[in-house]
């Protein structure tokens, strides 16, 4: 891995267990074991990483949810909540709750792109909802989209009470949002 990928995977990292303020240059040029300058040479400022951070993210994603949508619905939410539970096994929250509480003192750039990538993944769950309810995979009474918003949510919430009362937590809230979804034997 280049330079530069290490230094993106550090700094969200750093992201998802410190916050986008609570880290510095130093942080990531101690852990690879160069001067900040080093940092300074990819990135001139914290504004271009937290962008690359967020843009990487953006890809990331893209090509998760592109190799994801070829699976049965079932599958593809299933698939969803376990990106999440990685988060919850590292003790990370997802990126978009960490930058998201600090989001007014952001970039604005950096919050637009933000923005996209969890109108992204609403988007994409809202879908795998519809065609799962359509399908009598799954039953619920509120739009695809609410039951999106209510999923990501309970998820991203979830990462937070994980970090501070358990990794049990969290599979409350995944057991919880499968059984109102009426999925049952699904592990």
């Amino acid at each position: 891995m280049d330079t530069r990928s290490q230094i993106l995977q550090i700094a969200e990292r750093l992201i998802k267990t410190k916050g986008y303020t609570a880290f510095s240059y130093h942080d990531i040029a101690q852990e690879l074991g160069v001067k900040n300058a080093a940092i300074h040479y990819h990135f001139t400022n914290k504004e271009l990483l937290g962008i690359a951070v967020v843009e990487r993210a953006i890809q990331q994603w893209d090509a998760y949810r592109t190799r994801l949508s070829k699976e049965p619905v079932l599958i593809q939410l299933l698939e969803f909540i376990n990106l999440y539970k990685a988060n919850q096994q590292e003790r990370q929250v997802c990126l978009i709750g960490a930058i998201a509480t600090q989001v007014t003192g952001l970039p604005p750039t950096m919050g637009m792109r933000l923005q996209v990538l969890a109108e992204s993944i609403h988007t994409y769950l809202s879908h795998v909802l519809e065609e799962g309810k359509q399908k009598e995979i799954f039953s619920f009474e509120t739009s695809p989209s609410q039951k999106a918003f209510l999923i990501i949510s309970n998820l991203a919430a979830g990462l937070q009470l994980a970090r501070v009362m358990g990794p049990q937590v969290f599979q409350e809230i995944k057991s919880g949002i499968l059984k109102e979804l009426s999925v049952y034997n699904y592990e």
